[in-house]
């Protein structure tokens, strides 16, 4: 199996990575991309996919520090993005749950990274968050992707409704699933995710963050 998504760059694992990549393995998980969400994490990430097997990365900036996205930092990113170990432009995109960043910033650093990934010619991946039932960041999200978006897309932690569903498949996205669809609320995420075709579903975990439900 194939974890499309964690981050044992986060601090919570990076003393831990050799133990849990074989109680990984042991498990049945054999490959993991290991996502950056700021420029330390994704050279970080280059880092690990580069000592370890079956590690890739991804390079980018989570929408939280998108206020700090300038040219510099996309210009490094670019460099990191060089490496053979990198399959994946992200995580970046909108977070209107926290908005850590303001929203002006977080669409301006969106766009670059759009426009990194479709330069690179990577898949990029997408970070999507509004307070619950607002849907605002996903409405956004799929306004700006429709109008300019790379060639492959990946929806991380998909939470919408089956219309965001299948406004993301219809511009060729593929749907993170993460452990969000076995909370107890989730009941829409789960009718939404027995309606997606599998070929368009990828498995993920975001260690250290969502841990499965009872």
């Amino acid at each position: 199996m194939f974890d499309t998504h964690c981050h044992l760059n986060h601090p919570r694992l990076l003393g831990r990575v050799t133990d849990i990549l074989l109680r990984a393995r042991r498990a049945g998980v054999d490959q993991m991309i290991v996502v950056g969400y700021d420029l330390p994490s994704s050279e970080l990430a280059v880092k690990l996919a580069e000592q370890h097997q079956g590690l890739w990365a991804a390079v980018g900036v989570h929408p939280h520090d998108a206020a700090r996205v300038d040219d510099d930092v996309v210009a490094r990113l670019g460099d990191l993005a060089a490496s053979q170990a990198v399959v994946a432009i992200g995580e970046t995109g909108l977070d209107f749950y926290r908005e850590l960043s303001p929203r002006q910033a977080q669409e301006s650093a969106f766009r670059r990274f759009l426009e990194l990934a479709d330069e690179l010619g990577l898949p990029v991946i997408i970070h999507c968050r509004a307070k619950k039932d607002h849907w605002d960041a996903q409405e956004k999200a799929l306004e700006m992707l429709t109008s300019s978006a790379p060639a492959k897309l990946v929806w991380h932690c998909f939470e919408g409704t089956r219309e965001h569903a299948e406004c993301a498949l219809s511009i060729g996205a593929v749907l993170g699933l993460s452990a969000l669809f076995t909370y107890r609320p989730m009941e829409e995420l789960r009718r939404v995710a027995k309606q997606m075709p599998l070929a368009r579903v990828l498995l993920e975990t975001d260690s250290p963050y969502l841990p499965p439900g009872p």
